[in-house]
């Protein structure tokens, strides 16, 4: 039971961190384009 808990937590983290992840790149290709205008 605990073990499933840990386990869930730990892919719950790394999605936050893919999505992280996602938003910084996107957020720096946005201010690249803003520079390019």
């Amino acid at each position: 039971m605990f073990s499933t808990i840990k386990r869930v937590t730990i892919d719950n983290a790394q999605n936050d961190l893919q999505s992280l992840k996602q938003t910084t790149t996107f957020n720096r290709e946005k201010r690249k384009d803003g520079r390019n205008l």
